[in-house]
């Protein structure tokens, strides 16, 4: 199961020119502060449009019966097929005892495959059932749609170069652990 790049962990983190795009048109429908500073830090503006962004997704997986941080999980899966729980921690950015939770909770809906690794009995690894694989599937076909839609206003380059910068910061973040 491979995903053209159009869907990004932690799917649709803004940065670079559409986030300020996106910070503007936010900024028009709220009040200016009395102490409010004209260029938000970094990480408020990526937080704040992920927010926006991510609502109707959540809707969407509610549906299902899932959280963001299942989705992430489900995701990475589908990215890389196999993954200890020590690997898909550093990807999906969750504390080894929150992901073990989820991964448990997935286990159960059928939708992940959790074995013990044969030369290490400590170490798990997690794969997507076929169950999990249509579901996942499913899910990231819903979230390209969703993109589709709220990136409908940006022009080919812009998406290309965001998509791009967020990439390099995931990709800064993730090896500096």
């Amino acid at each position: 199961m491979s995903v053209s790049g159009s869907v990004l962990p932690n799917v649709w983190y803004s940065y670079s020119y559409l986030l300020l795009r996106i910070t503007e048109k936010f900024k028009q429908t709220m009040p200016r502060k009395k102490n409010e500073v004209d260029r938000p830090l970094l990480g408020y503006m990526l937080t704040h449009a992920s927010k926006l962004i991510d609502n109707e997704f959540k809707r969407y997986l509610k549906k299902h019966k899932l959280t963001l941080p299942a989705w992430q999980v489900l995701y990475e899966l589908a990215q890389k097929k196999e993954e200890s729980i020590n690997n898909l921690a550093k990807w999906t950015v969750l504390n080894q005892p929150t992901l073990t939770n989820i991964v448990d909770r997935l286990v159960s809906r059928g939708l992940v495959i959790k074995r013990v690794n044969p030369q290490d009995k400590r170490v798990f690894f997690t794969s997507l059932s076929e169950e999990g694989e249509k579901l996942t599937s499913m899910l990231i076909s819903k979230a390209e749609d969703i993109e589709s839609e709220e990136l409908a206003g940006y022009s080919s380059k812009e998406i290309t170069t965001l998509k791009k910068t967020l990439s390099k910061l995931i990709k800064q973040y993730t090896e500096n652990e």
